[in-house]
């Protein structure tokens, strides 16, 4: 599940949910240059051991590697420059291997003009 959030809790800006599933058919957005921070959650069921689920992310165009978060479902993006992105998502699984499904989000950040 992934939920794309205009901007961080508590910045006075209501919370909206853009993409709420990775089976959803929103694989993209569209920002303007005031939409520019946002937060992006995401989340993996296990119900066997929950709290072994591990994360990893980048964004492309941003970002050439993999951040490991561990535990933490959580990334916060502030102003990013006009441009086109990627954002990608993996979980590990109980035996820490990395699987091969990759939840992506393409992000358009538009110019102020």
């Amino acid at each position: 599940m992934l939920h794309f959030f205009r901007s961080p809790p508590g910045w006075g800006a209501p919370r909206k949910i853009i993409n709420s599933s990775s089976a959803s058919d929103v694989k993209e957005v569209i920002l303007n240059h005031g939409q520019s921070t946002f937060n992006i959650n995401f989340s993996s069921l296990n119900f066997i051991a929950p709290s072994s689920i591990q994360y990893a992310y980048r964004m492309l165009n941003m970002d050439k590697d993999w951040i490991t978060l561990g535990e933490r479902n959580i990334v916060y993006f502030t102003e990013l420059h006009p441009g086109d992105y990627t954002f990608e998502v993996k979980v590990a699984n109980l035996s820490n291997n990395w699987g091969a499904n990759i939840t992506r989000l393409h992000i358009t950040v538009l110019p102020p003009w």
